[in-house]
């Protein structure tokens, strides 16, 4: 319920705070984040196909809205921790964002 989405929203808000300090800071947690996008967006046009035929509106509430703070973490990450960019990482950001268009 209301509950859990306010609990969702706060924890990307707190993860993208984390993110806007920097890659001094989020160096040694980047396999961590990746992990943390990577377990939020279906995995391939598959998934997300069947995915789309279930789920409640209350469910559906929470998956999007945890996508949404997904989706704004990493527009922090890549705002603030360029250098961390490495082809490898942005080829791992692609399947979200694909996944999210």
């Amino acid at each position: 319920g209301k509950l859990s989405i306010a609990s969702v929203q706060s924890g990307w808000a707190l993860i993208g705070a984390y993110l806007s300090l920097g890659p001094a800071y989020v160096r040694s947690n980047i396999r961590n984040i990746l992990t943390l996008w990577h377990g939020v967006f279906p995995h391939s046009r598959q998934q997300l196909t069947a995915e789309m035929k279930t789920g409640t509106s209350s469910s559906w509430k929470h998956t999007l809205e945890t996508r949404v703070g997904a989706l704004t973490s990493i527009v922090e990450f890549i705002s603030s921790c360029q250098s961390l960019l490495s082809p490898a990482i942005t080829k791992i950001l692609m399947l979200p964002l694909d996944s999210a268009l």
